[in-house]
């Protein structure tokens, strides 16, 4: 923790240099160390997931009488209870998963520092002394983003409120590595994950802009070439994490 705190204290003080070309260089190669633990996790626990989130959206869709324009939901026509479980199941939704995004920052970690890495080792972080931080912080950020999300629907401001979660999403891409590596709680996790990116935002914007586009060249190869390019984005975090925050020597 002293190191973490010390660290940060230096950052907040006096900000810290980024290279762009070192990032891209060092995600590129942690990502092939990680492709093929990480994409196969990717792989079923996406597909299981998406077909929980099926079921539970046949709560808010009729599928037996679907129509093309039911898939966007209206959330003017929920009642308030509707709403208010859509944003909680959202929320708990991130919440359950983020201890698996923590696994796949977590495992591009032990490649470079441990000898040997296993599949089941993705799945460490859920039990974890900080498992209750990486639980509560995204379910704070989720309790957000899909509440902006609902209110800016309703006032017919879609393209704001994805914004207004893009930008969330981005001030708190840090919040993981820093309770996994820095041992931070959930609140000062997303407090000082604001602050680090904020001291470089566009470096770190144009680093995970590259990412995203590289993890979609994976639709290049169809439906599963995306979840083997998916784990880039997981490279490039942590290689943000180790080239701003970094870790004890």
């Amino acid at each position: 923790m002293n190191h973490i705190n010390k660290r940060l204290s230096e950052i907040r003080q006096n900000g810290f240099e980024l290279d762009l070309g070192n990032l891209i260089n060092e995600s590129f190669e942690n990502y092939k160390k990680i492709a093929l633990l990480a994409g196969l996790a990717l792989t079923i626990v996406i597909l299981t997931l998406m077909i929980a989130a099926i079921y539970g959206m046949s709560y808010f869709v009729d599928f037996e009488n679907f129509k093309q324009e039911q898939f966007v939901l209206d959330f003017n026509t929920f009642t308030p209870m509707q709403i208010a479980m859509y944003i909680g199941a959202s929320a708990f939704f991130a919440m359950f998963f983020a201890p698996f995004t923590a696994g796949l920052i977590k495992i591009a970690h032990d490649v470079e520092t441990k000898d040997e890495v296993s599949f089941s080792n993705i799945f460490d972080c859920y039990k974890a002394a900080y498992l209750k931080d990486l639980m509560l912080s995204s379910f704070i950020i989720a309790l957000f983003t899909s509440g902006i999300a609902v209110g800016f629907q309703m006032l017919h401001l879609e393209f704001v409120g994805t914004i207004l979660n893009y930008v969330i999403g981005f001030l708190s891409c840090l919040t993981i590595p820093l309770i996994v590596f820095g041992r931070l709680n959930a609140v000062d996790a997303i407090v000082n994950s604001i602050m680090v990116v904020t001291k470089q935002p566009l470096i770190i914007f144009l680093a995970l802009l590259l990412a995203i586009i590289g993890v979609f060249l994976g639709l290049i190869a169809f439906c599963l070439g995306i979840f083997f390019t998916l784990p880039y984005l997981y490279s490039m975090y942590y290689a943000i994490y180790k080239n701003s925050i970094g870790f004890e020597e």
